[in-house]
């Protein structure tokens, strides 16, 4: 690994990106279509820009009494956040709000959002934004989210989750390491969305949600792909309210 070079980047997304794209100034960013459906279903989106990551990711925006704010879909993983967040730095957005699925390493998940208050970094990204003093990257907007869920009664966990590169090779020995370090699930892009925000000075609140399981000795698929369009609707709604907050 590199050391960490705390200097200006040669290559900078304004070197390459000259539109004039008027953007809300938050963004929801998730992994899972399924909520841009529940979004197109209740708010009737309209597409306003695309980001490129190899594969198109269009821009929503979602039109609300007193405000707009963006929602977009991503590719998984640490890099690809990274990128996308860059790009919409520059566009003027400050804030993003991030949910999506987890992998669950405690039963203290079910039924909670779980907010990070840490996130191991067993990825590359944020090796490159925050020095290499610590395993882990602390989240710094833990205690204002957790103040937003607990008004908007949330039932919600706090605790570390563990950022991985890689959910294929999530063995034994790295899931016993990770609970032993009491994280409460392993999720792809915590730590870099993270590392990003502190350097660039944005605001981001994480939420996560168990889907699959890895709290016992076996992998179990849970709820992975049988998370009903209600549940969608119900933690879209949740992100608007934070967005809002």
């Amino acid at each position: 690994m590199l050391p960490f070079f705390n200097e200006q980047e040669l290559i900078r997304p304004q070197d390459l990106i000259h539109d004039e794209e008027d953007f809300p100034s938050t963004v929801i960013m998730t992994w899972q279509r399924q909520f841009l459906d529940a979004a197109k279903a209740r708010y009737g989106v309209k597409q306003i820009a695309v980001f490129r990551c190899g594969i198109a990711c269009p821009v929503y925006e979602i039109k609300l009494k007193h405000e707009t704010i963006a929602m977009v879909v991503l590719p998984i993983g640490g890099p690809v956040v990274a990128g996308f967040m860059e790009e919409f730095r520059i566009r003027g957005v400050i804030r993003f709000v991030a949910i999506g699925y987890a992998g669950s390493l405690s039963p203290l998940t079910a039924g909670n959002i779980i907010v990070p208050t840490q996130a191991y970094r067993d990825e590359g990204t944020s090796w490159h934004y925050a020095p290499h003093d610590s395993n882990w990257m602390d989240v710094r907007t833990t205690q204002k989210l957790d103040e937003i869920l607990t008004d908007l009664d949330v039932p919600h966990i706090l605790g570390r989750v563990w950022t991985t590169d890689s959910f294929y090779r999530e063995t034994p020995s790295a899931v016993k390491f990770m609970k032993a370090e009491k994280c409460l699930c392993v999720d792809m892009e915590c730590a870099a969305i993270m590392a990003v925000a502190q350097y660039r000075r944005l605001e981001v609140f994480q939420m996560l949600f168990s889907a699959d399981s890895l709290e016992g000795e076996r992998w179990s698929i849970g709820k992975l792909k049988s998370h009903s369009a209600d549940t969608y609707e119900m933690y879209l709604e949740l992100a608007i309210k934070v967005a809002q907050s």
